[in-house]
């Protein structure tokens, strides 16, 4: 149980003041941001550790208060509280301990990689950007869709270069694979799609039992899917990769 000396003093003009900034909050362990009970400027002593925290200001997420610490002194260990990312900064530990990911997002950024803080949260995601993944199953001479870009349409307005990679696995034979390469370039208008010129297909393997073909659904819909087909008596089993180059206005 923690212990603020001066719990009930009285501040002249104000009465009794349960929480005073003047006396810190004490206690045998760090604070976190579910400690929101506090006032701005609260300082809370870890005496098992002997540090001292301050509490700088608030934040939310999801409708949750969070509350945010700074320790003032390096105490028996601990490290920063704040992580600054490049979205939904930032990320804070919880006890000294910060998740640290790996990601991807489907969101465009130029440099190809950014930090994200999940809004005061700890956990900290090292995402690749303007990337998608899919896998999938083909029994027999069934069409899948692999790839759909972008998952929620519609596309900022244009122009897009469209690079998938595509492995395939004859998990019936256990001995025939082939890979792909597929690249296009479309261009976004108002949310409508247009595929510039024929899409390049690059094969490595045995292609015979393989087909992977990139087709522009409904470009009204304002997607593009990547699709690929099996044949008889074969199980094959997919993996995709999408990354994209954009320029706009």
């Amino acid at each position: 149980m923690g212990f603020q000396p001066g719990n009930m003093s009285y501040v002249e003009s104000f009465g009794a003041s349960p929480n005073l900034v003047a006396f810190p909050h004490i206690e045998e362990r760090d604070p976190s941001s579910s400690d929101t009970n506090y006032p701005l400027a609260k300082r809370w002593t870890n005496t098992l550790e002997d540090k001292v925290w301050e509490l700088t200001h608030f934040t939310s997420s999801g409708g949750v208060l969070l509350a945010n610490w700074e320790l003032l002194n390096g105490g028996g260990g601990g490290g920063p509280l704040t992580f600054n990312t490049d979205v939904n900064s930032p990320a804070n530990p919880v006890a000294d301990e910060l998740n640290v990911l790996g990601g991807n997002t489907e969101d465009n950024d130029i440099l190809g990689i950014r930090s994200d803080g999940s809004s005061g949260l700890n956990t900290l995601t090292v995402q690749l950007t303007n990337r998608l993944t899919g896998d999938g199953t083909t029994v027999g001479a069934s069409t899948i869709n692999l790839i759909t870009f972008p998952t929620t349409p519609p596309l900022a307005d244009g122009t897009y270069f469209l690079d998938f990679i595509i492995v395939g696995y004859d998990v019936t034979d256990l001995t025939i694979g082939a890979s792909y390469q597929v690249q296009c370039t479309i261009t976004s208008d108002g949310g409508t799609l247009t595929l510039n010129g024929t899409p390049t297909r690059e094969m490595v393997g045995d292609g015979t039992i393989f087909n992977v073909n990139l087709i522009d659904v409904q470009p009204g819909v304002g997607i593009i899917q990547l699709q690929v087909t099996g044949v008889a008596l074969k199980t094959i089993n997919w993996v995709g990769i999408l990354t994209y180059t954009f320029g706009g206005a």
